[in-house]
C-alpha cells in the first residue's frame, strides 16, 4: 500500500493508482458523491415494482461506453442490464437468467464476465464463468470452473480476465 501522499501528482502518476486505490493517496477526499437518480431493480420483475419478489443488485459495472450499467443479482440468478443514456431517468433493458448465482461481473468490450456459483454443495463446489454479449444479452462462452468463484476481473492490459 502507499502511504498518504506528500506529492499527490507524482503518486497519481503511477499506472493503475487512480483507477484502483484513489483513497490511498487521498485523491478522492474533495470529491462529493451527488446522486441524479435512482433505478429500482424489481423493474426487471414488474414494471410498477408490485411485486413481493426480493431481489438485489449486489456488483454493479458500467460498459466500456458508460451507457449501460450491468449487475449481478444473486437472489434472482440474473444479470441484469440498466440504459443509462440519460442519467437521470434510467431504463430497464431485462435481465440473462444464469444456471447458479452470480457472484460478481466485469466489462471487457462488448461482453460481461460473469462467475457463477452453481453448487450448494460445500464439499464439492462448482462454478463457472460466462460471457454475455451486453447488446443482445445472449451468453456467448460458458467455461467451467473448478471450486467456487467469488470474483472476476479484467487486466490492466485487457487479455485476461481473472477469477478468484
Amino acid at each position: 500500500m502507499i502511504a498518504q501522499a506528500e506529492n499527490k501528482e507524482q503518486i497519481c502518476t503511477i499506472e493503475g493508482v487512480t483507477d484502483t486505490c484513489r483513497n490511498t493517496c487521498r485523491y478522492c477526499e474533495s470529491m462529493n458523491f451527488n446522486r441524479i437518480s435512482t433505478f429500482p431493480i424489481c423493474s426487471q420483475i414488474e414494471a410498477n415494482c408490485d411485486t413481493n419478489i426480493e431481489t438485489v443488485a449486489e456488483i454493479v459495472v458500467a460498459s466500456d461506453d458508460g451507457m449501460t450499467l450491468i449487475y449481478s443479482d444473486s437472489q434472482q440468478k440474473n444479470v441484469g442490464f440498466v440504459d443509462v443514456t440519460d442519467a437521470h431517468s434510467p431504463k430497464a433493458l431485462g435481465v440473462t437468467m444464469l444456471t447458479g448465482e452470480p457472484t460478481s461481473v466485469a466489462v471487457l468490450g462488448d461482453y460481461a464476465f460473469a462467475t457463477i456459483n452453481t453448487s450448494e454443495d460445500f464439499v464439492n463446489p462448482s462454478g463457472k464463468l460466462v460471457a454475455i454479449n451486453i447488446k443482445t444479452k445472449n451468453i456467448e462462452k460458458t467455461w467451467e470452473l473448478g471450486g467456487q468463484p467469488d470474483s472476476v476481473a479484467i487486466s490492466p492490459d485487457q487479455k485476461y480476465t481473472h477469477r478468484n
